[in-house]
């Protein structure tokens, strides 16, 4: 869910905007362009200038905030799962969540549906990974 809307279930979500790369190159760089503004005005106080997890506030958080730059994070997920860590956060999931448990905060109230996808068009596209598909084994 986004907001309490129903988006559907995690192996049938997918980037609205993703086709854009093959479909409409200049639209798709517009997206990615957004995401790059969007995270640099919100995420890298924590993940960083470089996307490495080493932003002003990630010595203060106990697990440190992600790594994108690690070749074990992006590729090892959808794009689903960082629309759902983004938009739900980490706080108040249950002992049993771990390793997922995180300091991340709940940013669907405060950035649009299209603010995230394009966040995480930025993410693959700055840092040269990509998320896998639904039934892709990560490589």
């Amino acid at each position: 869910t986004y907001r309490e809307k129903v988006i559907g279930p995690t192996q049938e979500v997918a980037n609205p905007f993703r086709h854009l790369e093959k479909d409409d190159k200049e639209a798709f760089k517009a997206h990615v362009e957004n995401g790059r503004r969007v995270y640099y005005q919100n995420c890298f106080y924590c993940h960083g200038d470089d996307l490495d997890g080493a932003g002003h506030f990630a010595h203060g958080f106990n697990p440190p905030p992600a790594n994108f730059q690690d070749p074990g994070i992006i590729p090892n997920f959808q794009e689903s799962f960082f629309f759902w860590r983004i938009s739900k956060g980490g706080p108040g999931l249950p002992p049993a969540a771990t390793p997922w448990d995180s300091a991340m905060p709940v940013w669907e109230d405060h950035l649009t549906e299209e603010e995230i996808w394009d966040v995480i068009l930025f993410l693959s596209e700055y840092t040269g990974y990509r998320p896998r598909t639904f039934g892709e084994a990560a490589h």
